[in-house]
């Protein structure tokens, strides 16, 4: 529970709950062009120039431009646009190559209701989204274009925080979560008033295009569904405290440990290194065959990435799965 109610942050920095237009980071759709939206709900391929029509943007709304021409207001207007963007872009590009994810969605009719008086955020939380992605066109990125990649779901992170503050379950509410509609935020609005009467949600219509970088909902999900599986194993349980999982643990690792002066506490025949690995990285390599669990730390140039490639081929050979985590992507 203490690791699900970390990973949700119901703070004001989870702009799924409490979502705030960026100067830079976000292209509010209010004053788009009708049709072109209506290609980008239905799964085509749309300009940023031509969805964000600039010949339809009042001139007196473009900042700065007093003296100017309708022309240069117009041609102003354009530019912010490409610059908001360009931002759009560049983020989540950088997402996209260093952690494989992508974080670029379309988000449409917000829930709100009255604000927590602890807190200073309002909350504003999208209930549609759709994964969209994002290139350049033209030269220069003078233009982008977006494309919808993925279907309509409902916000499971506001589900999953209204389940935690409220006692619900609209998280599994098939009501809810089966058959989205994003035309009919209605539908939605009058299922959460009937699980949380008295707390006067309602919802106003709008549609961004932006970057949501909170996506740690699927590991909440799987904490929550695989709470008994966790509890069984040792591991685990001493990452989360259990002291006699950290007993068994400790003494487990104490027992028959590799030799480090031994390179060769493996027999040769079942060795299956494919870079060269001097007598601690064999240990290392050595220590996790027998399953015992370590942290391996070192400064760079030691080999530790050399032994990471070993290790997985030690343990692929003996038919064990490998799961490799890393925090950058490439």
């Amino acid at each position: 529970k203490r690791w699900t109610a970390k990973l949700l942050d119901t703070t004001g920095n989870n702009r799924l709950i409490y979502y705030r237009e960026l100067k830079q980071g976000t292209l509010n759709l209010k004053d788009c062009d009708p049709e072109v939206l209506e290609d980008l709900y239905s799964g085509k391929r749309v300009l940023i120039s031509e969805l964000l029509n600039y010949r339809q943007a009042p001139p007196e709304e473009v900042e700065g431009s007093e003296g100017l021409t309708y022309e240069e207001k117009r041609s102003r207007h354009r530019e912010r646009i490409n610059k908001k963007a360009k931002a759009v872009y560049s983020k989540w590009r950088v997402y996209k190559e260093e952690k494989g994810i992508s974080i670029l969605f379309l988000a449409k009719d917000f829930l709100t209701w009255p604000k927590d008086p602890d807190k200073q955020s309002v909350p504003n939380a999208p209930i549609f989204l759709a994964e969209l992605e994002i290139k350049p066109e033209g030269s220069g990125q003078s233009d982008f274009s977006v494309i919808k990649v993925g279907d309509w779901t409902l916000n499971e992170t506001l589900l999953a925080f209204l389940d935690s503050k409220h006692s619900t379950k609209f998280s599994n509410n098939e009501n809810l979560t089966k058959n989205v509609n994003h035309r009919d935020p209605q539908r939605v609005l009058s299922e959460i008033n009937r699980g949380i009467p008295g707390t006067n949600f309602s919802f106003d219509t709008g549609c961004v295009i932006g970057n949501f970088t909170y996506l740690k909902f699927p590991m909440v999900r799987d904490l929550e569904e695989n709470i008994d599986l966790l509890d069984q194993h040792d591991l685990v349980s001493a990452i989360a405290g259990d002291s006699q999982a950290v007993s068994k643990i400790s003494s487990d690792n104490q027992s028959n440990l590799p030799d480090v002066s031994d390179p060769n506490f493996t027999p040769l025949a079942d060795e299956f290194l494919v870079l060269d690995a001097d007598s601690s990285q064999n240990y290392v390599i050595n220590s996790a065959l027998n399953n015992k669990s370590l942290i391996v730390e070192g400064p760079p140039g030691t080999g530790k990435s050399q032994t990471i490639a070993n290790l997985i081929t030690c343990l692929t050979a003996r038919k064990k799965t490998v799961l490799f985590v890393a925090k950058r992507h490439r």
